[in-house]
Parts: C-alpha cells; sequence; structure tokens
C-alpha cells in the first residue's frame, strides 16, 4: 500500500493540465460521463483512459513546468514524479527494488485522474518487468533439465558451438511469450488481454527505438555477438544467458523510467494502464518454449539431423496393406512410432539422420510431446517456410518466427510405383530427395547382397515405393 501524498496548496497550484471531474459530479449534475477514469472507478483501470485524459500532454506539460524543480535531472522522471506526489519511500526504477508498491484507488488522495495514471503506469511497468525476470529464474532448473535433455536425444557432436547472438535473440524474444501465456489477470476476458497484450508489445518496440534505450540494447548485442556457446554445456550455459538477460531488462527499465520520452513510448499504447499481473507458478514454463525449440535445431543441424518429408503417403496404408512397417494408428502427438502425419496435406514427417539412417527418434518426438514444449506437433514438422531462417520477430507480431528451423528434405518418390520395373528401380535408388543430397549409404547394396540378391540400404524415414519390394532392401 502506497502511504497517502501530502498535497500543500503550493505542490497543488503547480498541476496545472488539464482536470478531468470525477464520475460523481457528471451524476450530481443528472448527466452522463463519457468515461470515468476515476481511481475508484467501477470499470477499474482501462487502457483507453490514457487516451481519454491526454496523458502524453499532461506528463509533457508536467515535465516542462515542474521537471526542473522536481528533479527530474538528478533523479529521472519516475523517481522525480513520485517525489513531487509525496512518494519519497518509493523506488520503482529498480526492478529488483520491493519498495514499489500498487497505488491507492481512492479519489482523494490524487489532484486528478491524471496523477493517478501516471502513478498507476510507474507502478505497472516496475511490476511487470520485475515479475517477469523472476519467471525467468524460476523456471530456470527445469527448462534447463529440459534443454540437456533435448540435446541427449538428438546426439550432437559435443564440441558443437552456436553463435551467441542467435541465443540471444530468442532469449530476448522470450519477453513476448510471456506477455502471451501470461498477459493481464485472469479476470479480464481473452479480447482484452490480447489487447492489452499487443498494447504492451507496442510499448516495448516503440521505447527500444528511443535513444536511451536503443544505447542498452545496442551495447548488449554488439557483447553477443562475440561469444559462443556449447551445446554439451547448455544446462550451464543457460544460467549465464537468463543473468544476461536480467541484467539487460533492468537496465532497460531504470533507462524507460528515467527517461521522459522512453517512457512515453513505453506507456502511451495503454498496456500498462490495465492491471497486469503475472502468474509466475503455473506458467513461467512457458517462457522457455522459443529457447527450447531452438536448441532442438541446433542440435539436430550439429548432428546432421534433417527432417525427411514423404508427400502423399499415410504411414498406415505401409502396415494394413503392405505389411512392412509398424502403424497400426496414432497417438496423441499424431505420429505412429518415428512417423507424424499431416491430415490436412496427406504427407508424412520424419526426423532423418543422413549419417545415422536406421536411427529411430521415436523417444524424442514422444519427449517434444510429453513435455509440451508444443501444443502441435506441426510446429516441429512443418517448418518447410523456416527451413534455414533464423528466428525473428516482426515488429508488433506477438510469437517469434522461425524458432524452428530445421532442414526439410522432400523425398523424390515415382510417379508411378505400381508399375515397378527396373527402370523405376534404377531411378528410386538413384534419387533420393528433391532439394538435398543425399545420404552417403543411399543406393548402397546391403551386406552379402551376391549371396542374397541385389538389395539396398533404406532409412527408417522412407516410405516410398522400394519398400513394396522386401527382397529389394535391407535396414
Amino acid at each position: 500500500m502506497w502511504f497517502p501524498a501530502i498535497l500543500t496548496l503550493s505542490l497543488a497550484s503547480r498541476a496545472t493540465a488539464t482536470f478531468i471531474e470525477p464520475q460523481h459530479a457528471c451524476l450530481n449534475r443528472g448527466e452522463g460521463c463519457e468515461m470515468d477514469c476515476s481511481p475508484s472507478s467501477h470499470d477499474g483501470l482501462q487502457m483507453e483512459c490514457w487516451d481519454y485524459l491526454n496523458m502524453t500532454g499532461y506528463i509533457r506539460e508536467w515535465v516542462a513546468e515542474n521537471g526542473t524543480e522536481a528533479g527530474v535531472a538528478d533523479k529521472g522522471f519516475a523517481q522525480a514524479y513520485l517525489s513531487w506526489s509525496g512518494y519519497t519511500g518509493q523506488t520503482c526504477n529498480l526492478i529488483t527494488s520491493e519498495t514499489c508498491t500498487s497505488p491507492e484507488t481512492k479519489d482523494t488522495e490524487y489532484m486528478n485522474h491524471q496523477q493517478f495514471y501516471v502513478l498507476w503506469n510507474i507502478y505497472a511497468v516496475h511490476q511487470f518487468f520485475n515479475q517477469y525476470t523472476a519467471a525467468l529464474t524460476s523456471s530456470l532448473p527445469i527448462a534447463a533439465s529440459r534443454l540437456g535433455k533435448i540435446v541427449d536425444l538428438v546426439a550432437p557432436d559435443v564440441e558443437h558451438n552456436t553463435a551467441a547472438h542467435h541465443w540471444w535473440e530468442v532469449m530476448t524474444l522470450l519477453l513476448f511469450y510471456l506477455t502471451i501465456f501470461v498477459g493481464p489477470t485472469s479476470w479480464m476476458i481473452s479480447e482484452v488481454a490480447n489487447i492489452a497484450a499487443a498494447a504492451i508489445l507496442n510499448g516495448v518496440w516503440a521505447a527500444r527505438a528511443t535513444p536511451s534505450l536503443a544505447k542498452i540494447y545496442q551495447g548488449y548485442t554488439q557483447t553477443a555477438q562475440t561469444r559462443f556457446y556449447n551445446l554439451a554445456n547448455i544446462e550451464n550455459d543457460l544460467g549465464d544467458m537468463v543473468s544476461a538477460q536480467q541484467k539487460r531488462i533492468s537496465d532497460e527499465v531504470r533507462a524507460a523510467q528515467d527517461d521522459v520520452d522512453s517512457f512515453l513510448a513505453l506507456t502511451s499504447p495503454g498496456g500498462f494502464s490495465e492491471r497486469v499481473t503475472v502468474d509466475v507458478t503455473d506458467q513461467s514454463a512457458s517462457l522457455y518454449k522459443a529457447m527450447e525449440l531452438f536448441t532442438l535445431t541446433e542440435a539436430m543441424k550439429a548432428n546432421g539431423v534433417v527432417i525427411a518429408k514423404s508427400p502423399n503417403t499415410d504411414p498406415r496404408y505401409f502396415d494394413a496393406v503392405r505389411k512392412q512397417i509398424k502403424c497400426p494408428g496414432f497417438g496423441p502427438a499424431g505420429n505412429c512410432y518415428n512417423f507424424w502425419y499431416d491430415t490436412a496435406t496427406n504427407a508424412t514427417y520424419a526426423f532423418h539422420n543422413p549419417r545415422s539412417a536406421v536411427q529411430n527418434y521415436t523417444e524424442l518426438i514422444n519427449f517434444i510431446w510429453d513435455n509440451k514444449i508444443v501444443e502441435d506437433m506441426a510446429e516441429i514438422f512443418k517448418v518447410e517456410d523456416c527451413s534455414g531462417k533464423e528466428p525473428s520477430l516482426d515488429k508488433g507480431a506477438t510469437a517469434v518466427k522461425c524458432a524452428m528451423n530445421a532442414k526439410v528434405c522432400e523425398y523424390d518418390y515415382p510417379k508411378y510405383p505400381d508399375d515397378f520395373d527396373e527402370t523405376t528401380l534404377q531411378y528410386a535408388v538413384a534419387n533420393q530427395f528433391r532439394n538435398c543430397g543425399k545420404d552417403t549409404s543411399w543406393g548402397r547394396h546391403c551386406d552379402g547382397w551376391l549371396l542374397t540378391g541385389e538389395k539396398f540400404h533404406l532409412p527408417f524415414s522412407y516410405l516410398g515405393p522400394l519398400l513394396y519390394y522386401q527382397s529389394w532392401y535391407c535396414r
């Protein structure tokens, strides 16, 4: 709770911005009020009140008329405004501070509604980022363990390094997952929550474009570009990345609270004029979703693993009709063993290791699904549009693009497998993928083929016409 502000006559006389009358004044005159933006409003805090109260104009007018005397140059905007309002015991420009608490929602505490909304936005910015950094810490042990498990299941070269600026970009974008998975308090209807989340996103983008935050952002980015992380040590490296990310967020929040232009850029979309609460216990693990997908991609790259796509192919056919694989049906993830089937396009996907084509990744698929790394396995397999691209986030977007960006290789199956003759056989053996190079073992004869007849090695991911003739292949 904040202690009541001590408002002297001289102090009140300096609050020169337009006064918005309380709701009860309109009602007492028998008139309706366009919007109730009072601290005690029955409608609660409303992001529309930022524009209705002309908060940007109020703040700029306050700085012009009171900024020097209030000490904006020395204290920064937020701390100067708090002191000017009588709240000298509050520290809201440091996200580690525990002395930035919610302002009272009583009309009598404030000179006007604008003062309340300035104080609320100062508090809300601190609260949001304070709980965001706490969420990163609280979910770190689970996330680190899961990242380590992903690496173990893919089993890449332990010496593989990945450029730190790629990791850094994904870590940076975790903030945007926070607004999607956590967002404003649960009492809000989803439409309102989504609007508030989008407003926060737009505010963050705008604030980072201001000089005071842009300098911090560029400094951390340049530092990250000089570092590399080892996949084999990802569980430990993640802790270092989280610490660095928290330090950066702390620096950015302080800059945003101190610099009035950055503060206005962050808050003017209205996202912090709603009641924003983070459920750290239940939702913090969601923050690492992008990092888990990116780790999976990096581990796959390190081991040469790709996603093999079999177009116009249902794996159940090779169980029910051809009896060449086991696929009686699909589990909750939409897979049978190593194969994931897309009902929308009648295509089958599978993890594929060109250097070890008989490796089975059923355990990896089950781990991804059981741990809810994704809500739909299409996010893992149907990534043709992201193949080879780096993770990114468009301005105003609410999800990381291409966090999963593994290479997708489409099998080049003959068009008429039922008319399989010697020519078709040679074509099937000669061409493996339409858009990728062949495995080193592709087209090679099986051991002992001189005694058993001509047979060719087939990878586990293969679902083409060579499976029709068991006498022609081995696995």
